[in-house]
């Protein structure tokens, strides 16, 4: 590789610094795991020694057409059991009146 040059480097400017610029210190990453546990906020004891909230239980049905479902719903298992009629029209009607 006879005749092969390197590129001179350009002259420095006065706008350009002499020296490297201050970056701020780079932290490596890790995992969440090693992070400090944060304290937790101090609870009033009234709020703590509320009751926990219960199971939910939906109002009672009362209408006749929510009836008249509910025993088309329960005709399947129901019908023919003791007195219980076998078609489910009859089915209906005895069991919601």
């Amino acid at each position: 590789m006879q005749g092969l040059q390197w590129p001179k480097q350009p002259a420095r400017t006065e706008d350009q610094p002499k020296e490297r610029a201050q970056r701020p210190p780079t932290i490596p990453r890790g995992s969440s795991t090693s992070m400090p546990p944060v304290p937790a906020p101090s609870v009033p004891s009234a709020i703590v020694s509320r009751p926990s909230v219960g199971v939910y239980k939906p109002p009672p049905i009362n209408s006749f057409s929510d009836r008249v479902t509910q025993c088309q719903h329960s005709f399947p298992l129901n019908a023919g059991l003791g007195n219980n009629p076998t078609n489910r029209d009859f089915y209906v009607r005895y069991c919601a009146n």
